[in-house]
């Protein structure tokens, strides 16, 4: 197995693979890209999944017409064969994995509970926490001394792709009540139900109807909202109607808008049903929290649309459901 490394953090640059310091076309291959900088802009076209690990700063990463904001604690998979582009936002700074599908079940062999499906690693948004990172940090700071080992790089990835395998394993459970009769049915299920779950995270503040969420399954509407309830816990209305009150949390501590334009710009037409909504969910006033907001009032923790398997998916922004997805390095990990 061989591990290549990379940066791309000039900012203002559009760094894209070439021959020098591109992907290798090795089948057992691993490529680590480390970027950052501010307005730093990385262009990845390798056909193969990505795994996006930003350490610090925001991370926004668009394919197409999809986007996602990624920040620390966070980790995207992007599907294959896209086309993405990768902006860091203030002082980012990010680690990107490419590798192929066989080379992710040959290292993750030993943790998996069942092999990776044909696709690989299931695309998501998902939780991790720190001691991911720091593997992403260690293995980066290899592939990127001179010097380093072939052994000591390959034992680094084999650490790294345990935990991503223990991020994996925790699809099981939700893939596990989608309807099917084989493995391979009930996770191609599953897929189609999170890139639905994807588009709604992505644009909740518009009018969405459950009878187009069906279409874009393939499902009736009353076969789909089984499906989604078995595999996530809740309702589509349900999971809409949490992602709307996070966007207005995000909104009321991000920007200057008034509580009835949050309220407008979260998917809330009636005032009053929104302020009744958030005061339930986050136990205060949309007002108060507006008037708290220069004083640091910290969100409280992250309610995930899968009730039932509450660790599973992070509460990043995503903009479309076809998001397939140094010294200086490790201080910003921790």
């Amino acid at each position: 197995m061989h591990i290549h490394g990379r940066y791309a953090s000039h900012a203002n640059r559009r760094a894209e693979p070439d021959a020098d310091l591109g992907f290798s076309s090795r089948s057992d291959s691993v490529t680590v890209t480390v970027g950052g900088g501010r307005g730093s802009v990385y262009q990845y076209s390798d056909g193969l999944p990505g795994v996006w690990i930003p350490l610090h700063g925001t991370l926004h990463v668009t394919a197409e017409e999809c986007a996602v904001d990624l920040r620390s604690g966070e980790m995207l998979v992007s599907e294959a064969d896209e086309k993405l582009f990768a902006r860091g936002r203030g002082a980012a700074l990010w680690v990107l994995l490419v590798a192929s599908r066989e080379t992710w079940q040959m290292l993750m062999a030993s943790s998996l509970d069942m092999p990776l499906p044909k696709f690989g690693l299931m695309p998501a948004v998902v939780k991790v926490d720190s001691s991911l990172r720091r593997a992403a940090v260690n293995l980066a700071r290899l592939t990127l001394t001179s010097g380093s080992d072939q052994f000591a790089k390959a034992m680094a990835a084999s650490e790294l792709a345990r935990l991503l395998a223990d991020v994996q394993n925790r699809f099981n459970a939700p893939i596990s009540c989608c309807p099917g009769r084989t493995l391979a049915q009930r996770r191609n299920v599953f897929l189609r139900l999170q890139r639905v779950l994807n588009y709604m995270q992505a644009n909740c503040h518009l009018d969405i109807e459950t009878d187009n969420l069906a279409r874009m399954s393939n499902y009736s509407t009353c076969h789909f909202i089984r499906a989604f309830s078995a595999a996530f816990g809740q309702t589509p209305h349900t999971v809409l109607v949490e992602y709307r009150l996070a966007r207005a949390w995000h909104l009321l501590q991000a920007s200057d808008l008034a509580v009835a334009e949050v309220a407008m710009a979260s998917g809330f037409d009636n005032r009053c049903a929104f302020s009744r909504l958030f005061k339930r969910r986050y136990g205060i006033n949309a007002s108060e929290l507006r008037l708290q907001s220069g004083a640091s009032v910290r969100m409280p923790a992250r309610s995930y649309p899968v009730a039932r398997y509450p660790d599973l998916l992070a509460k990043s922004t995503i903009h479309h459901p076809r998001i397939r997805s140094s010294a200086s390095i490790q201080q910003h990990s921790a």
